[in-house]
């Protein structure tokens, strides 16, 4: 194994990367609530928690990756009163549409997809732990955890807890503390039954009791964006720790937030880019790049006029892969695990998966074997770093590098190789006729020492 350096929030600083157990890598990452169309930010956050386990996977790590669902939810709740929509219809409806935009932008599905509503028993069964422990009060229907009770709340954010003032404001009479956060709601429209009264769980508890029951009381990695950190995932870590007694999470990862117009992207303030509207117009795979051309925690400032740039990169890599493809004799195999990544991508990857210097390197392999290959002053090894070159954006990055064979590629190829032998044999005539024939068609033909290339116009 590497020394895979990983940066973990909780500390503040870059650790060796070592699972709990053995080679099994157990993740968390907070899931979407699905009111509405996901934005560009929500696509950072999720390639970024899809390169982490495509990269420890490529260290030789098996990961089992959980992503909740929250489908009950204040902001559901409201959707459904505008709408007259059920809170199930809502949520699947936009959870569907998610599903297609991770497959656009090559994010591989996680595990297990949880949602809340379907957890609803462990929520309860949680909830009364924390009672049972002195973590917890029920107050008028509804169950508060006592932050008082928790000496250490505040650790993860480093926020001073007579700071941390809980955003429910409109129940502060039925707490004993301005900063206790609700466990439990009243509520009898859209409810359930429990100890306390009909009612529906709070934010925070979901992660906690989902975590807990599909990847046990203390695992390795729990990710999401930086704004989760406080109040969601500090609340997660009092829950999870006044009912276990143990640290829940070796790891706190955060990816930076994607601001526009210098605001951070959200729907609350109306200042985001619709996913659906960017991946109809872009390709999502030079969406994905240019996500990925900022370090991930980096604050990104997305500026679409940028996508013109990635896609003149993304473009040389497609025509480097088709270069590969000419010299090579078949399109390169770089499936997982079947070729080595070049060791100068390893090493930036290596230090808290540093992409923007990982395709830097990329490039520096690319840009020289392009003109080797163009030339036909190439051997083995340039062909085996050339594939190692692919296999980095492809199966680490995800960003998949498309040759535009079209459906008569076979024909056009045969074509060349006949032209090839009539230029040999020095029938000049007729090999131009098949290079004009070509070129009525919008194919363009550069001949270079190492053979002819093809172009579409």
């Amino acid at each position: 194994m590497k020394d895979f350096q990983l940066y973990n929030t909780l500390s503040g600083k870059k650790e060796l990367f070592k699972p709990l157990a053995g080679k099994e890598v157990r993740m968390y990452v907070c899931g979407i609530t699905p009111y509405d169309d996901a934005h560009i930010g929500h696509a950072r956050c999720y390639i970024v928690f899809d390169l982490l386990r495509r990269y420890l996977e490529y260290l030789g790590y098996d990961v089992k990756y959980i992503q909740n669902v929250t489908d009950i939810d204040d902001k559901i709740i409201k959707k459904s009163r505008d709408t007259g929509k059920t809170p199930d219809d809502i949520a699947g409806k936009y959870f569907n549409e998610f599903l297609k935009s991770m497959e656009l932008l090559n994010v591989r599905p996680a595990t297990l997809y949880p949602r809340v509503s379907e957890n609803i028993d462990e929520i309860i069964v949680f909830i009364k732990g924390l009672i049972r422990k002195g973590s917890a009060y029920e107050s008028a229907g509804s169950v508060y955890f006592s932050t008082d009770s928790f000496k250490n709340y505040g650790k993860l954010s480093g926020r001073n807890p007579e700071d941390m003032l809980s955003a429910d404001a409109e129940h502060a009479a039925e707490k004993k503390n301005k900063s206790d956060f609700a466990l439990w709601k009243k509520d009898k429209e859209f409810s359930w039954e429990s100890p306390w009264g009909r009612g529906r769980p709070g934010w925070h508890i979901e992660c906690s009791v989902l975590s807990k029951k599909f990847l046990g009381e203390k695992f390795d990695i729990h990710g999401g964006g930086l704004d989760l950190i406080f109040p969601h995932h500090e609340n997660e870590v009092a829950q999870s720790e006044a009912l276990t007694g143990k640290n829940p999470v070796k790891f706190w990862v955060h990816n930076g937030m994607v601001n526009l117009k210098g605001d951070k992207m959200a729907k609350s303030t109306g200042n985001f880019f619709l996913l659906n509207d960017l991946l109809e117009n872009y390709d999502p795979m030079i969406v994905r790049m240019y996500l990925l051309s900022t370090g991930y925690r980096q604050v990104l400032n997305f500026d679409i006029s940028e996508l013109a740039d990635t896609k003149k990169a993304f473009n040389k890599l497609c025509e480097f892969k088709k270069e590969l493809y000419q010299v090579f004799g078949k399109v390169p195999d770089s499936d997982k695990g079947k070729v080595k990544l070049p060791e100068t991508v390893e090493n930036v990857l290596n230090n808290d998966l540093n992409t923007s210097a990982a395709i830097g390197e990329v490039f520096k392999i690319v840009n020289p074997l392009t003109e080797k290959f163009l030339k036909g002053d190439f051997n083995k090894l340039d062909i085996s770093q050339g594939l190692a070159a692919v296999s980095a954006m492809e199966n680490i990055l995800g960003i998949n590098l498309s040759i535009d064979r079209g459906p008569d590629a076979d024909r056009v190829e045969k074509l060349l190789e006949k032209r090839r032998r009539l230029r040999e044999e020095k029938k000049y005539a007729a090999a131009d006729k098949i290079r004009d024939k070509l070129l009525k068609e919008g194919i363009y033909i550069k001949d270079t020492l190492s053979g002819a290339r093809w172009f579409r116009k």
